[in-house]
Order: C-alpha cells, then sequence, then structure tokens
C-alpha cells in the first residue's frame, strides 16, 4: 500500500506517525523534527506543563521525559516543580523522533490536491518544493502554530506586510532571541503566560519593558504546586457539546494567567499598566514622541507639581493652570502673552484651549501634548504619583514609555517616523505610550487560508468552524482522507490540544481511523 503523508514534525507529528507506523500503516513524514519549538520560540522559554504533561505519547513503553533524562544521564525531572527548559524539549523530542520515527523528511510540501473533484475522495496528490509528485491515500496535518499567529487589528497598520522583528511591530513567535532590543524600549501587547515571559526575557536582554494587560488582574502568577486548578472537561466530552458550550468551558478561568515560577523575574523588572487596551497605533517622527493629529480634551492637571520644569519655547496660549504649582518653572524665551494663566483652571479645559503647535509630546504632567519639539535635557519628569497611568520618571521624548491621559485620537491621522506611539485606554481615561518596538503576546488565530500548501479548492470544500476545519471524533475533516492534528484541533477538543499531554488523545485516534481505512487488509 502507498504511504499515509504526515505534514509536520513537532510533538503531534511525530507521535501521530510513531501510532502509524506501530499498526503497520507506512508512513512519509515531512518537516523537522521539532522545528517548530526550536525556531519559533526565545532560548530561555521554559514549558508552563509539569513533566508528568510534557511527554510526547508513543505506542510502546520506553519514550517518556524521563526516559530520556535516563538516556542522557540527566536528572530526572519528575515533581510538579521541576521545570522543563525549552532546550531539554527539543532535545527530547529530536531523541524521540530518531528512536521511533527516524526517516523524516525534511523538504516542506507544496501542494496537496485531492485526487477527485467528489466528496469521497479516493487520496491526494503531493507535490514537494524538490518537485517531486506522488498520491497518498490519506494526509495528517499536523503543522502546529504555521500561520496562525494573530495580531490585532488596531496594530496592523504599523505592519501592512505583516509583523516582524525587524519592524515596528513583532509577533511572540517570532523571537528565538532578544538581544537586538538591548537599550531600547518595548511594549508587549498582552498578559499571557507568552507575553509574560517574553516581557522578563526582554529585561533579560536589557531591554525596558512596558506590558500592556486588557484584562484587570491578569498579568500576574498563578499559586505554586501542588496547587490545581478547577477540573476541566475532557477532550472526548467537549467533541460532543455544541460550539458555543464548548467555547464557554474550555475559556480560561478569570485570575492571573503566568506561571508561578516567573513572578521573581518579572515583578520590579517590567512596568504594568493594568486593564490597559490598544486603541490605535502609529510611527512617531524625527527622535521625539510626536503624534499629528492626536486631541486632548478633558485632560485634567490639578495639582500637579512642575517645580524645575523648563518650558523655553513651549507656546501655551490658552491653557488656564489654577492650582498648578510652578515654582522654579523658567520661561525666559517666552514671548510675552504666549504664557497666559490669569486666574486659570485646568479641570475641564478643552483641547482647542492647548495650543499644540504641529506635533504633540505627550508629558505625564497632566499629559498636556505640548507642540513644539522640546529638548529632551529641557524637560523634566513628573512626580511619581501625580496623574494616573504615568509611568514614574518618564516623558515622552527624554524618556522611552512615557504614558500621558490624553484622548484617543479622532482625525488627522498618526505621523510616521522612527518609533512607535500607541494610544490606549486604561482605568484613568485614554492614554499613549511611546516605545521603540511592540511585541505582541496576543495568541492564535487559525485560518485555514494560511495554510497555502493546501490548495484552493482544497480548502473551499472543507467544513470551518471559524477558522478551523470542522471535525469528527476522528480528527477527520469533511474532506474524507484529510486529518489535523494538534492545535488547530482546539476548537473541536478543547485546549488540551494545545499541550503536548493532547497527543494521548489525538494520535491513537488518528492512527486507529487511518489504519481502519486504508491499513493491512484494505
Amino acid at each position: 500500500m502507498k504511504p499515509v503523508v504526515v505534514i509536520g514534525a513537532g510533538p503531534y507529528g511525530l507521535s501521530t506517525a510513531a501510532h502509524l507506523t506501530g499498526l503497520g500503516v507506512p508512513v512519509r513524514v515531512f518537516g523537522v523534527p521539532m522545528a517548530g519549538w526550536s525556531e519559533a520560540m526565545p532560548a530561555g522559554t521554559i514549558l508552563c506543563s509539569p513533566p508528568a504533561d510534557s511527554s510526547i505519547a508513543a505506542p510502546e513503553p520506553g519514550h517518556t521525559l524521563q526516559d530520556f533524562n535516563d538516556a542522557m544521564g540527566e536528572r530526572r525531572l519528575l515533581g510538579p516543580r521541576d521545570l522543563v527548559t525549552l532546550d531539554t524539549f527539543v532535545r527530547y523530542g529530536r531523541w524521540y523522533a530518531d528512536r521511533l520515527v527516524p526517516a523524516v523528511e525534511g523538504v516542506r510540501v507544496a501542494d496537496v490536491t485531492p485526487l477527485a473533484d467528489r466528496r469521497d475522495v479516493a487520496g491526494f496528490r503531493l507535490r514537494l518544493e524538490s518537485g517531486e509528485e506522488f498520491t497518498a491515500p490519506a494526509v495528517v496535518v499536523a503543522t502546529g502554530l504555521t500561520g496562525a499567529a494573530h495580531l490585532p487589528h488596531e496594530l496592523r497598520g504599523l505592519a501592512p506586510a505583516g509583523p516582524s522583528p525587524g519592524g515596528p511591530v513583532s509577533h511572540s513567535s517570532q523571537h528565538t532571541v532578544f538581544h537586538r532590543f538591548a537599550g531600547r524600549h518595548v511594549a508587549v501587547v498582552g498578559a499571557g503566560q507568552s507575553a509574560l515571559e517574553s516581557a522578563a526575557l526582554l529585561t533579560d536582554a536589557g531591554a525596558t519593558v512596558t506590558l500592556l494587560a486588557r484584562r484587570p488582574g491578569s498579568a500576574g502568577f498563578g499559586p505554586p504546586p501542588p496547587h490545581r486548578g478547577p477540573p476541566r472537561p475532557g477532550p472526548a466530552l467537549l467533541h460532543r457539546l455544541p460550539a458555543a458550550l464548548r467555547r464557554a468551558l474550555d475559556r480560561p478561568p478569570p485570575g492571573p494567567r503566568g506561571a508561578w515560577w516567573l513572578r521573581d523575574r518579572f515583578t520590579g523588572a517590567v512596568t504594568v499598566l493594568d486593564g490597559h487596551r490598544v486603541a490605535a497605533a502609529g510611527r512617531t517622527t524625527g527622535d521625539h514622541a510626536a503624534a499629528e493629529g492626536v486631541r486632548t480634551e478633558g485632560v485634567r492637571t490639578e495639582g500637579v507639581r512642575t517645580e524645575g520644569v523648563r518650558t523655553e519655547g513651549v507656546r501655551t496660549e490658552g491653557v488656564r493652570t489654577e492650582g498648578v504649582r510652578t515654582e522654579g518653572v523658567r520661561a525666559g524665551d517666552l514671548p510675552a502673552g504666549d504664557a497666559r494663566t490669569e486666574g486659570a483652571r485646568t479641570g475641564d479645559l478643552p483641547a482647542g484651549d492647548v495650543r499644540t503647535g504641529g506635533a504633540a509630546v505627550g508629558t505625564p504632567v497632566g499629559s498636556v501634548a505640548i507642540g513644539t519639539p522640546v529638548d529632551s535635557s529641557a524637560v523634566v519628569s513628573a512626580v511619581s504619583g501625580a496623574v494616573p497611568g504615568a509611568v514614574p520618571g518618564a516623558v515622552s521624548g527624554a524618556v522611552p514609555g512615557a504614558v500621558s491621559g490624553g484622548a484617543v485620537a479622532r482625525g488627522g491621522g498618526l505621523a510616521t517616523g522612527s518609533r512607535v506611539l500607541l494610544l490606549t485606554g486604561g482605568p484613568a481615561g485614554p492614554g499613549e505610550l511611546v516605545a521603540d518596538h511592540v511585541l505582541a503576546a496576543t495568541g492564535y488565530r487559525f485560518d485555514l487560508d494560511a495554510l497555502d500548501f493546501l490548495a484552493v479548492a482544497l480548502r473551499a470544500r472543507l467544513t470551518r468552524d471559524g477558522g478551523a476545519p470542522r471535525l469528527d471524533q476522528w480528527f477527520r475533516s469533511s474532506l474524507p482522507g484529510l486529518f489535523f492534528a494538534g492545535p488547530v484541533a482546539a476548537s473541536a477538543f478543547g485546549g488540551a490540544l494545545r499541550t503536548v499531554r493532547g497527543t494521548g488523545f489525538a494520535a491513537p485516534r488518528v492512527a486507529r481511523a487511518i489504519a481502519a481505512a486504508v491499513g493491512p487488509g484494505r
């Protein structure tokens, strides 16, 4: 019989291939063992799952993570507080492949096409990048998170061609090291484990990091073992439920989402803006935090102390500042009438009363945007705590990471330049955050159309649940002979399929279904 094809050589691809081989089904596996882990995760990453849940399912004993530890002469990772590093897990996966799936072919599959136009497909024609063409009775897609990185629409304008490590915005899946960000300010968007660990690794690499967590209280850490969360439905039960109920039951519980062991590395090293969302994003002009068209209606500055603040050249016609302390303010270069403060109040100051010249530089002192590019040496930081949401000691254009309370831009657009300006919404109202780079740790959303090796005609014939394929209890799609395993199946079977532990559920089922259809004796 012709070999079944498995596309992908991560935990799910390797485990499925091993189980097919164990049932006597010939198989060809395409990919590079564990490449999705070694090439899409930062060095220094630690797995969230404990050792007991970090073994790749095998059809025979002797291939667990602990067996690998023994074979390498390393200390066994057994307890719930033993940490499995990325390096250890990648080496384990390659060891597993050498023992159970030794003939992995490091060639990319370029095209998969059904052999017939009928629903009862009799197999598939495949073309490799090497030029080889052949047919297979069944295909298993186990490509992990390929093509699923999600970038929120608020950030897409920063990268029309897609996120990249060298551009203004990247996705957390695009980094293996963070050294390029040493001495720079990075805004991390997200609050899951990927966001929190990326933030810690960035600080380890010498970056200044501000993390924006949309859901209040989510940027925190769970308790250490032996604490376990509430029991969750298993994949078999979840698959039987209606899609809406399945999604509701599989939703992460409220509260902190970070691993317990990350707390000490994160706390005190990363500035967290809790309950802040990104409303818009753009590039800044020049070397200063400038955002043309940003308006600051409703900025309140009562009680803000500005002793020692120098304002040469800053125009403030119409600014009302009653109650603002300005001891030591230097205004030697201000034209007469440009600093009108008689009887002024700042409580309900409309934006039209603030003269901002051209480009607005959001300062944490009341978050009033000052238009004239100001020499950073001439601006002193706001008093810590004077303005809710302000990063202590930060001034846009002087210290990366200034947060202001200005309103979200209405019209005018954002300027282009060398740095990034995020317009945010938070507990204290709208604000601004300036950074050298934005790292989006915003998760994954599957879209079959991102799997471009599947022919357009094939994808068009697949029934979908959202962007993912609809699967039966055997991980079989609506096109007979085409199976999907791994994270892409999480919408059908729940979050267990996003973890290594899920290989113990998926791989045997897929292998049994294929063996029953095309295996020996068929």
